[in-house]
């Protein structure tokens, strides 16, 4: 959106800049209103060359020498007369193009129609001609008023009628009979349209958005009509994030001009930016009815309407807007998204493939496409998208980069921290991105190709977990299991709660005929309780091994377990005394969810062998499950009787013990579990909210640091620990806890938080904004906080 915005600034306003003047002249050395713009230009600091000011004049010379002004000008010879000056311009070889300034379109010859208007009446008042000129939506022309009328248009050099005009911008009669378009300016309106032009140029050339404000404000000083001024200067305030600003100056400019569609447009696109959705749809709706091919507010209402959760109106919004503007990748691209979401894959595609053909830049595209080619196994044409983004993103990486050098040479130590941080940040993308290519790569059986992706990745982030997992697989794929297990090791080391690593990493220790080993690894498995993604090379590793094949994904620990339980059900059958199958049915129904049979197991289990501390564990995991927390307790009591050093036991028996609502004995268990593993993040991090919630928020912020230092991308640690500095009164600091949390993994919860400080730290509008972004993210409540106190 931010793409189009600039674009829309950009056209939109720049092409508004007129002049009209009646043909006088007040000094001798004053030669028209052309020459003069150049000088302004020249005193506002931009560099006029000379060959500007030799060309204009050559251009009104010429017209001297080429016209004769009759006594009388009847129609055909003010015909004659702009039809000459047009003859005279073209052959000058001057283009129809768009620039910023007059002086760079007379030096470089190209000009649009504002430009082109302007030296008509440069002409024109030199030779005593009654031009004016005249303002429709998004155009500037001549228009010949004596006598006679004629509507030039200057872009085309010849005449058209007023009908044409107003066909071509559609434009309401009633806007027509207010006087809103087709009227002529007088002289002293001329000099406010100077001061809008040398606005746009600031904006544009130099990115002066303040020193623009300052000319906007006098262009409507002088003229306080001058909707197009306020416009201007509401975009600049965009500019400047300063929206409840701009809101006002659009609303200033409706009520001058209550048919200015453009106004309405992007007072819809702040409003949009406030989380004010529904005045957002109201203002896009206003723009299309004034101007019903308004493809930009067809688009943007849709976009407004998905946030919402309109998916079916916002559908139709971007159907329109692409039928309207067949070249908006943009509405391609959301229109994908929903398709995407709604399980269309191939519809989806589709939409992605047309905004690629529009825009070949749109990284994002090709990302996504990637990933539903991922998804419909045509890994081939994952990899091409995958492919072309990480092409694109390497240059964009090495552009900040070396940005940030010459920034740093410049002694802008603040920018080059900024281009630097930037470049980090796409390094960061691109490993994501060589590691799904990666993947792909697997799964054509590339297990080199994917192997090197792998490498790239965890070069660009060496704490990548995924990475090395992945290139686990493929070298467990070519039957190198140790360099396999090698590379699970790492991916646990980085995340202790890796269930997939440890997963694969059991399944390689059989491999290696490493059995205690693949038995811990499952057991942990169970012990972390979480979803396991089966990855699509392994289905690839059972044919060859000629195992029946498996679903692509599995809800839980399915392969290692769900697709045993029938084996070890033929295992009790054959050895209906031991404990051992009963346990591990049991453990395998505990992974499914089964939890009423899995408990039937496991007491089985116990009753044959009633020494095993393991037994009791996962029997206490089994009734903590089902609620039964006195039972749950008791088990990991006999557990830790059996072992007392295995940290597990302590940590799940003071979950178990907060549930009681015994406080004291969970820190105690979560102390003995840190004793026997120090690198225990989830038992810092729990102890840590244990003692938020006695008020000791020193301790907890001491806990959450720790788990922080042990693993700086736990977003919990971050939040919790924001939330007890906040209670402590350190608001600033808590911003930045939840500076991080947002950066690594965006949740309503830290932005409602981080509006909270920043509200009471007098920052209304970051406040506003961030519960704003909590309503996006599906925090309804957000909006009762926005209407509470962002009006």
């Amino acid at each position: 959106m931010k793409k189009y915005l600039i674009f829309i600034l950009t056209f939109l306003v720049i092409s508004l800049f007129s002049f009209n003047l009646y043909s006088q002249s007040s000094k001798n050395d004053y030669k028209g209103i052309g020459f003069w713009a150049l000088d302004k230009e020249k005193e506002s600091g931009f560099e006029v060359s000379d060959e500007a000011y030799i060309l204009l004049d050559s251009i009104v010379n010429t017209c001297k020498s080429e016209i004769q002004i009759p006594t009388t000008c009847y129609y055909e010879e003010a015909f004659a007369i702009l039809d000459t000056i047009g003859s005279v311009i073209r052959s000058y070889n001057i283009e129809y193009d768009t620039l910023k300034l007059f002086s760079k379109a007379l030096e470089m010859r190209k000009m649009d129609c504002t430009f082109l208007t302007l030296t008509y009446l440069t002409v024109g008042e030199n030779l005593s001609l009654p031009l004016f000129s005249m303002l429709v939506p998004n155009y500037v022309f001549v228009y010949w008023k004596d006598d006679t009328e004629i509507y030039w248009d200057a872009s085309l050099h010849e005449r058209v009628s007023k009908e044409y005009y107003i066909n071509f911008y559609h434009i309401r009669e009633e806007a027509i009979s207010s006087l809103a378009y087709l009227v002529a300016l007088d002289y002293n309106k001329s000099k406010s349209e100077v001061y809008n032009y040398l606005g746009i140029a600031k904006a544009g050339f130099n990115k002066d958005y303040i020193g623009a404000i300052a000319d906007f404000t006098r262009a409507f000083d002088i003229n306080p009509k001058y909707v197009e001024a306020l416009f201007n200067r509401g975009n600049m305030k965009v500019y400047l994030n300063k929206y409840e600003d701009a809101i006002s100056d659009y609303t200033q400019a409706i009520k001058i001009n209550s048919e200015f569609a453009n106004a309405y447009f992007l007072r819809g696109i702040v409003q949009d930016k406030l989380g004010k959705y529904e005045y957002a749809i109201s203002d896009f709706t206003k723009a299309i009815e004034i101007n019903f091919s308004f493809a930009l507010a067809y688009y943007s209402r849709g976009v407004t309407k998905n946030k919402l959760g309109k998916y079916e109106e916002a559908i139709t919004d971007f159907k329109e807007s692409i039928k309207l503007n067949p070249k908006l990748a943009e509405a391609y691209y959301s229109h994908g998204i929903l398709k995407y979401e709604s399980g269309k894959y191939e519809d989806a595609i589709s939409d992605f493939t047309n905004a690629i053909e529009i825009d070949s830049n749109y990284v994002t595209t090709y990302f996504n496409s990637g990933e539903m080619k991922y998804e419909l196994d045509d890994c081939k044409g994952a990899i091409d998208d995958f492919t072309k983004v990480i092409d694109k993103i390497i240059e964009i990486a090495k552009t900040y980069n070396k940005r940030g050098y010459a920034k740093n040479e410049l002694g802008d130590y603040k920018g080059a921290i900024d281009d630097f941080k930037k470049a980090f940040d796409k390094n960061q993308e691109i490993a994501k991105i060589y590691c799904k290519r990666g993947r792909s790569k697997n799964d054509l059986s590339n297990f080199e190709g994917a192997i090197d992706d792998f490498t790239h990745a965890i070069q660009l982030n060496p704490n990548y977990a995924e990475a090395f997992l992945n290139r686990g697989l493929a070298k467990y794929i070519l039957k190198d299991y140790w360099s396999a297990i090698d590379e699970y090791t790492k991916a646990i080391d980085i995340d202790s709660e890796y269930s997939q690593a440890y997963f694969y990493r059991g399944i390689a220790w059989y491999k290696v005929e490493n059995k205690s080993g693949g038995y811990a690894d499952y057991s942990k498995v169970i012990d972390l309780g979480k979803d396991i993604e089966y990855n699509k090379v392994f289905s690839l590793n059972e044919k060859r091994e000629n195992v029946n094949s498996k679903p692509k994904k599995v809800k839980r620990d399915l392969d290692c377990y769900g697709c045993y339980i029938n084996q070890f059900k033929r295992n009790i059958r054959r050895n209906p005394d031991h404990a051992h199958p009963y346990y591990q049915l049991g453990s395998a129904l505990l992974l499914i969810d089964d939890y009423k049979n899995a408990l039937i197991n496991i007491n089985m289990a116990i009753k044959l062998d009633s020494n095993r501390a393991d037994y009791y564990y996962n029997r206490g995991l089994t009734k903590y499950k089902l609620n039964d927390n006195s039972g749950s307790l008791k088990d990991f009591n006999k557990a830790i009787k059996l072992d007392s050093n295995n940290a597990d036991y302590y940590y799940n028996r003071s979950l178990t013990k907060y549930k009681l609502k015994d406080t004291s004995e969970t820190i105690t268990d979560f102390n003995k579990a840190i004793e026997i593993s120090p690198k225990f993040a989830d038992a810092y991090l729990n102890r840590g909210i244990t003692k938020f919630y006695l008020e000791d928020m020193r301790g907890s912020i001491d806990d959450f640091t720790k788990v922080i230092e042990i693993n700086s991308y736990y977003t919990d640690a971050y939040f919790y620990r924001g939330q007890a500095k906040y209670k402590l009164n350190e608001k600033g600091n808590a911003i930045s806890d939840f500076d991080y949390v947002i950066e690594l993994e965006p949740n309503h919860s830290a932005y409602i938080n981080r509006g909270i400080a920043r509200y009471e730290l007098g920052d209304k509008e970051g406040a506003c904004r961030d519960w704003s972004k909590a309503g996006e993210l599906g925090y309804m409540d957000a909006y009762v906080q926005i209407k509470k106190y962002c009006k």
